[in-house]
């Protein structure tokens, strides 16, 4: 058993999940660190049009992400239950669906990419429009060129979040953080030769994150292909069947459409922050930065515990997947809870190292106190999305990915109508407690499902798929 199947399948528990989580953290705070980085270089331009050109790409890249989570989590998710169904059974055709699966993933990755590119840059200049960009101005023309450039690079940015995961899922965390690392110092390289060396502004901005994605696509390709011992990346192992397709997009389904919701809600808080003043929208921003630290180091832990819970329940271990599950809301809260002390302790200094205006601190700290509390509703009920993915449960992951999406905008609304700017700041609080009841509600008529052994179908399928 290699190293990585002995995480996964036998190691004590909480080491299994340090093994797996704080990588992921690192990954994601690499990720962040280089983001601030590239605002940094842009910025450097003195150009306000190109710095809000960044902004308004952002949703755009969002989207792209979420088709590389799609095939990422529905994929790789997929890849660890059969890992565990195989240490289980023997069953030889496991191994061979598991080629299947993660050479499915990365070519559908690409497939995909080239569609959603193609039209994505043809529709770069309405979308402009309608994500605010407007039209006929230096930032409308700066936010079309931004987005033409990540659109033809959508078969390296899906490809390279997609092959993250099938990474993950062998329970190789310190390589996927490995890739993300390289990603993240190339990104930083490559947007000072293109933005600041050459001079290419926008466009350069979309070319560094190309090749960087190139880059780290590269790496992950090179582990699976000579270091994974189940994973193939091979056209010719793409078998596609019913059974795989439904699995990983049934699976991975809740990921796109959770980043989908994600860019809504965000463009409504927006819109309805900056109808009330500037100074509300910059507090509303602060907050957002400094509670994005604590969400930083949730999602770390419920994207790192997925594979373990999804082996877990192929290997029938039932006790070790309830314990996981315990361990993971229980670290969750207690990071919500110190993390949130400490802030307010030190919310002053912290704070006015972003903004020295005394409105801006006042509403920030508001906005922060909602955030906060919403971060832990929001950790409990991913952490049941994932409990959902791991055990063939995908519908029910995206029944609460759209939940979490529908309930905020008519409380949003209602609260701007009704109450005013303190209905509006707690409004995301009161739409993740309604989510966190219908997935508590969910997962309570579920878990008889947690206990059930995997489908037994998927043995007998592939042998009459590979027999014709």
């Amino acid at each position: 058993m290699s190293n990585n199947n002995y995480t996964l399948s036998s190691a004590p528990l909480l080491r299994a999940l340090l093994h797996l989580c704080l990588p992921m953290i690192a990954g994601l705070a690499a990720g962040s660190l280089y983001n601030v980085a590239g605002a940094a270089i842009v910025g450097h331009l003195d150009n306000t049009a190109f710095l809000a050109a960044l902004t308004f790409g952002l949703p755009v890249y969002s989207l792209i992400m979420g088709f590389g989570n799609l095939f990422g989590v529905g994929g790789g998710t997929y890849m660890s239950r059969l890992a565990g169904e195989y240490e289980k059974s023997g069953d030889s055709h496991l191994l061979t669906r598991i080629k299947n699966v993660s050479a499915f993933t990365l070519w559908a990755s690409l497939s995909v990419g080239v569609v959603l590119g193609i039209v994505v840059a043809l529709c770069a200049h309405p979308i402009a429009h309608a994500i605010g960009a407007g039209s006929g101005t230096p930032t409308a023309a700066a936010t079309s060129t931004f987005i033409v450039a990540l659109a033809l690079g959508s078969p390296l940015h899906i490809s390279a979040f997609s092959l993250e995961q099938l990474v993950r899922a062998e329970g190789a965390a310190s390589h996927s953080m490995i890739g993300m690392g390289i990603g993240a110092a190339a990104n930083v390289l490559f947007d000072l030769i293109f933005i600041l060396g050459l001079g290419w502004g926008m466009t350069g901005a979309g070319v560094a994150l190309a090749l960087t994605n190139l880059i780290v696509c590269a790496y992950y390709v090179w582990w699976l292909s000579t270091r994974s011992s189940q994973a193939s990346l091979r056209l010719s192992d793409v078998h596609v069947d019913t059974k795989l397709v439904t699995t990983v997009v049934e699976t991975g389904s809740s990921e796109l459409f959770m980043t989908a919701f994600i860019i809504i809600t965000t463009l409504i808080m927006n819109w309805i922050a900056m109808s009330y003043s500037e100074a509300l929208l910059a507090s509303m921003g602060l907050a957002l930065r400094v509670s994005n630290l604590v969400e930083m180091i949730v999602t770390g832990i419920v994207m790192g515990s997925l594979p373990l819970m999804s082996y877990a329940f192929g290997t029938g271990k039932h006790q070790r997947l309830h314990a996981a599950i315990r361990s993971v809301a229980l670290a969750n809260l207690a990071v919500v809870a110190i993390f949130s002390t400490a802030i307010f302790v030190f919310k002053e200094p912290f704070l006015h190292l972003f903004s020295s205006d005394a409105e801006v601190i006042a509403d920030s700290t508001s906005f922060l106190t909602a955030m906060l509390v919403s971060t832990a509703f929001n950790g409990l009920t991913s952490l049941m999305i994932s409990v959902f993915q791991a055990t063939e449960q995908g519908r029910a992951a995206a029944a609460l990915s759209i939940i979490q999406g529908v309930a905020f905008v008519p409380i949003v609304l209602a609260a701007h109508a009704w109450i005013g700017m303190t209905g509006v700041i707690w409004s995301m609080t009161a739409a993740e407690f309604i989510t966190f009841l219908a997935a508590a509600a969910i997962y309570v008529h579920n878990r008889c499902r947690l206990d059930a052994a995997p489908s037994k179908r998927e043995a007998p399928e592939m042998a009459e798929a590979l027999a014709a």
